[in-house]
């Protein structure tokens, strides 16, 4: 019996270390856009695409596991400032892309809206119908090892 209790205890004791150290990796940051003013519309939905951890390939690593986790984003006030908040692994940083759902505009409308907001190299994609990709001005890029290589936004580790 005292051999089950001990084998529990270490059991859960080595489940406890684990969970603490994952929580200390992590880290969090928010991704703040403006909407532009053609695509404030109710129908209208803007999310992130958390593609991975780090970067796809680096000199020392495999690349890492694919997350492909859409997160959406959320109104901060009413002048169209949304926002997304992220939680990644604090020792890699993460690529992602954004996005507009559009189900009854065009997407030539979308893409000339997103165009002249500022927003880079917005297209269809591959994936969900009715959805725009864009990339962020103010954050890095990164290439993937894709033939053709996709163009992802990039935020660096702390």
């Amino acid at each position: 019996m005292l051999e089950i209790i001990l084998s529990y205890a270490l059991s859960l004791g080595k489940w406890v270390i684990g969970k603490t150290l994952r929580w200390y990796k992590l880290t969090g940051t928010t991704i703040c856009i403006d909407v532009p003013s053609r695509l404030d519309a109710p129908n209208i939905s803007f999310g992130l695409c958390y593609i991975r951890d780090g970067k796809d390939k680096t000199p020392t690593a495999q690349p890492t596991s694919l997350k492909n986790k859409v997160l959406p984003f959320k109104p901060i006030d009413r002048r169209g400032h949304i926002t997304c908040k992220v939680r990644y692994m604090r020792d890699t940083g993460f690529q992602f892309k954004c996005f507009v759902d559009h189900p009854t505009i065009s997407s030539d409308h979308v893409i000339s809206a997103l165009e002249d907001a500022g927003y880079l190299s917005p297209s269809e994609g591959q994936g969900k119908r009715n959805r725009i990709w864009f990339i962020l001005p103010d954050y890095p890029t990164c290439k993937t090892v894709d033939e053709p290589p996709f163009v992802n936004n990039f935020f660096y580790p702390e």
